[in-house]
Formats: structure tokens, sequence, C-alpha cells
């Protein structure tokens, strides 16, 4: 959502919605947000 700039997906096979962990952040460059993996760890996109 644009509040918690956070993102979603609707799941291919369930059609359910996904939280992708991914957002974006003030800091970061244009076009890059920071996103998580499965496991837990800090990554950028």
């Amino acid at each position: 959502s644009e509040e918690a700039k956070s993102s979603t997906w609707l799941h291919p096979v369930t059609g359910e919605a996904v939280v992708t962990g991914h957002r974006k952040t003030p800091d970061l460059p244009t076009g890059w947000e920071e996103g998580y993996t499965f496991e837990g760890a800090r990554c950028f996109i």
C-alpha cells in the first residue's frame, strides 16, 4: 500500500495476496527498494 510503503502480489495458484516485504525508503536512491528474503536477510532491489 502507498501508506505502508509496501507491496503485495497475487499468488498465481491460490490467488491470495502475498506480502513481498519490499518497501520504499526515502534514504535510498531513486528506483531502489529495500526488501527481505524469506530467511529475514535485508536486500536492496
